[in-house]
């Protein structure tokens, strides 16, 4: 999701939309992501009515699973064991924990 900028900012990333998806009121495919362009190119991005990039991504949650999984298998066997160990303990309970419910608590960007 992009949002509007108040101004050219050099520490965001941006998103350039491409063609409007239709049938969706402003919602529009990805031409292009900007990561945190210089001063000039920011004004530039801004003019031509570029987005910042919030990071909030809108997909199924199977869809990303299969992208962390494909991207970083370790990563992605990681939370499916803590998953597994977790289940016994939380169905004592009365409560159940998804792979889904896991990647919304962490950071998917590396340093």
């Amino acid at each position: 999701m992009g949002l509007e900028p108040e101004s050219p900012e050099v520490e965001y990333g941006w998103i350039e939309p491409g063609q409007m998806i239709p049938g969706h009121a402003r919602v529009f495919r990805v031409r292009r992501f900007w990561e945190k362009p210089n001063q000039w190119l920011a004004q530039v991005l801004q003019l031509r009515g570029c987005l910042w990039n919030s990071f909030v991504m809108v997909a199924p949650v199977r869809g990303l699973l299969e992208i962390i999984a494909n991207a970083d298998p370790d990563l992605y066997r990681s939370f499916s064991r803590l998953s597994s160990l977790l289940q016994p303990a939380l169905k004592r309970k009365g409560l159940r924990i998804s792979m889904s419910a896991l990647t919304k608590q962490i950071s998917l960007t590396k340093s």
